[in-house]
């Protein structure tokens, strides 16, 4: 059950009865136990992964808070590495002896692979980075530990969150589990509104465009260019739409139980430029690499010597690496985030160049930041076809046949096509409006669009497929 199921809607509007009747101390249980049975359902044998953590996080914090020295930097290390362990052991094991037999099979062809039969936990990426930034955080000084237990591990285990983000940070939630204020109505329709617009992004336009583009990828090798050009676009619209309608879901639910937390998306697609892009795109983890691993090796002394002046090109690189790798055990998404690192290298190399001729250019700068946003669109559409492919073989093959085998448009049925280019439709007028920062006073007109959605999603949407794309992280 998720959050795309009828099922859960009563179930929903029965928590929800329940929190605002109990009193404010009851509360967090009521949440914890709620997120618990919601992990539960979903993977029954891995809530016992998911306290384990849960528990060498608590006390490792309260210790790095009450010792100095070298003991304060050993219950970090321990910490750390133990959730990097467990997330490396679910997470890459079968990656890593997939290559390791590659390379002894090139000595010796009759090795066969072995793989071991591993379940990944669901969200394990997702709370393993929310509990390394609570840590570092609590090294670093900026938030005291949490003394109460509950408190904390609903932080990691917030059903909302715990599948897939946003990856919130310890310092930013804590004054809200005192559940102080009243029954804040402007954010509970806040919250409505965002999972409707999450469940249209999600039903009507991202499983719509994943049924055109699963059919033309998983047979790529009978397609010719132009079809695989087509599903490369709407596979990029898709990722966005089903990731970011997952977020405003997530956000939304919060929102109902009187929480705030991160926003992870700000229109994207508007970006002129692979770093704006990052720095629109699933803003959670981006700020996460940002502060935790970029910054850091901007401290550190290794390499200083060897790089020198492209050092922080170097850390720009290892940074996205890691995004990668995050990503999935997978050589697709190493290059994939490699790609990003190297787009964002070359856009530092070649800014100064760019704003010595900006002044030559301003009677155009409509056109001109059209013309950016496009060449970031394609740059992006690209690099996701990596990204999408289940091999580096595949997505060869496709940016080959792209270049060089147009071939005749693949023609599916009609109605599979317009609801692809009714769903990217209905996402750019969306999209513009906010780009516009167009904003709805009128209560009347907010509802009458919240039916509108809500009767998109009734006729036109998928109301059987469910699975988010960036539950697999």
């Amino acid at each position: 059950m998720t959050f795309t199921s009828f099922l859960y809607l009563p179930i929903l509007a029965i928590i929800l009865a329940l929190f605002y009747v109990i009193p404010k101390k009851g509360k967090i249980l009521l949440l914890l136990l709620t997120s618990y049975l919601f992990y539960f359902q979903l993977q029954q044998t891995v809530l016992l992964l998911l306290f384990s953590q849960t528990i060498i996080a608590y006390y490792a914090a309260i210790k790095i808070a009450s010792t100095e020295g070298k003991r304060k930097s050993k219950y970090l290390n321990f910490a750390i590495l133990a959730n990097i362990f467990i997330l490396a052991l679910f997470k890459y094991t079968n990656f890593l002896l997939a290559n390791l037999f590659g390379i002894f099979n090139g000595l010796d062809s009759t090795n066969s692979q072995i793989t071991v039969d591993i379940i990944l936990p669901i969200g394990i990426s997702f709370y393993t980075f929310q509990i390394i930034s609570y840590l570092l955080d609590v090294y670093w000084e900026q938030v005291e530990p949490e003394i109460n237990f509950m408190r904390f591990a609903l932080f990691i285990s917030f059903f909302p969150t715990i599948m897939a983000g946003p990856i919130e940070r310890f310092i930013n939630i804590k004054g809200q589990y005192a559940f102080q204020n009243p029954f804040d109505k402007r954010l509970f329709q806040r919250g409505i509104g965002l999972i409707i617009l999450g469940l249209m992004y999600k039903m009507v336009v991202a499983d719509r465009l994943g049924m055109f583009v699963d059919t033309i990828f998983n047979n790529y090798r009978y397609h010719g260019g132009l079809t695989l050009s087509l599903a490369s676009f709407f596979y990029s619209i898709q990722v966005y739409a089903d990731f970011a309608g997952y977020s405003m879901i997530a956000i939304g639910l919060a929102n109902l139980f009187g929480l705030k937390i991160i926003e992870n998306f700000n229109l994207p697609y508007f970006s002129q430029s692979i770093s704006e892009f990052w720095n629109r795109w699933h803003i959670s983890l981006s700020s996460w690499l940002r502060d935790y691993i970029f910054i850091p090796l901007g401290y550190t002394r290794f390499g200083t010597k060897l790089l020198g002046k492209y050092r922080t090109n170097f850390n720009i690189i290892v940074t996205f690496f890691i995004s990668g790798i995050w990503h999935g055990a997978n050589w697709t998404f190493v290059i994939w985030g490699l790609l990003h690192g190297l787009f964002i290298n070359i856009e530092l190399f070649f800014g100064a160049l760019f704003r010595k001729n900006r002044t030559k250019l301003r009677r155009s700068s409509i056109a001109l930041t059209s013309v950016k946003i496009f060449w970031t669109f394609c740059v992006l559409t690209s690099l996701w076809i990596i990204f999408r492919s289940e091999s580096l073989t595949q997505a060869v093959v496709i940016y080959r046949k792209i270049l060089f085998e147009p071939g005749e448009l693949f023609n599916p049925s009609t109605d599979i096509l317009l609801h692809c280019f009714f769903g990217v439709l209905i996402l750019f007028t969306i999209e513009l409006g906010r780009y516009s920062k167009v904003k709805v006073v009128n209560n009347k007109l907010r509802f009458l669009i919240y039916f509108l959605l809500i009767f998109c999603i009734i006729l036109f949407g998928v109301l059987d497929k469910g699975q988010f794309i960036y539950f697999q992280f």
